[in-house]
């Protein structure tokens, strides 16, 4: 998202965009999609509680990424509606890490929504979650196909927000970042950093909000190096720069 026409933010699954994007809400800073209906005026029109001369408070965002729908989008749609010439910052994670906390984040989605669906995901080994083959991954097309087969086969129940979850799930993160190499990027345990360099950017005192977490959520997946192995067995491909296509 292009925020207050200064810089673009690559908003990538689990890595403090929702954060990010809540911080910005609180401070009422100006934020652009590619996709205008993500844009935050356009969402408060189907919210109910919206606020008293379109303030924002903590207490209302501590819900953020239920009453607000959170975009990902690549630096190719942004820079191409955008331009070329903005500065761009993302937040880098570890990646496997970064994918329990959102396979966690599905489980707390799945919760929500459907508690029989949860439980039986919650108890899901390493291998049922990593299902699928790095050619399951190499367009929008077959990522669809992959979840509407996972879909079936667990007979879940999912509403379209579920799915939109499971999708992200799977997908690779360079379908977001494309591995630009002009990206800044702030690491995901330094996000003062980041603090530090949107404060400057915009003159202004910029704090990450803390939001509430999906890490209380049990999983089968263990950060061990038979997972990283299973992982890196999909994704390696994608994370080296010399395999990546963009598939959005």
């Amino acid at each position: 998202m292009l925020v207050e026409n200064k810089f673009i933010y690559i908003s990538l699954p689990r890595c403090a965009s929702t954060a990010f994007m809540a911080s910005c809400v609180k401070q009422n800073l100006d934020m652009k999609h590619y996709n205008s209906i993500y844009n935050i005026k356009n969402q408060l029109v189907d919210i109910n509680n919206r606020l008293t001369n379109n303030e924002y408070d903590s207490e209302n965002l501590t819900d953020f990424d239920g009453k607000f729908a959170h975009a990902h989008e690549s630096i190719r749609l942004l820079k191409e509606k955008f331009g070329y010439y903005y500065d761009v910052i993302s937040v880098r994670r570890n990646k496997y890490e970064r994918f329990i906390s959102l396979w966690k984040h599905v489980l707390k989605k799945f919760y929500e929504y459907d508690l029989n669906a949860f439980n039986k995901l919650s108890k899901f080994t390493m291998d049922e979650i990593l299902s699928y083959e790095t050619s399951d991954l190499r367009s929008e097309e077959t990522i669809n196909e992959f979840v509407e087969i996972f879909i079936k086969k667990n007979k879940l129940n999912v509403d379209k927000k579920t799915k939109t979850m499971l999708k992200i799930l799977i997908t690779p993160y360079s379908n977001w970042h494309n591995h630009d190499s002009n990206i800044i990027w702030f690491d995901f345990n330094q996000l003062d950093k980041l603090e530090e360099w949107v404060s400057n950017k915009l003159n202004m005192n910029f704090k990450l909000i803390n939001l509430n977490s999906s890490n209380h959520f049990d999983s089968k997946l263990i950060l061990n190096d038979e997972f990283k192995e299973k992982y890196d067995s999909i994704y390696l491909p994608y994370d080296e720069i010399k395999s990546v296509k963009t598939l959005f």
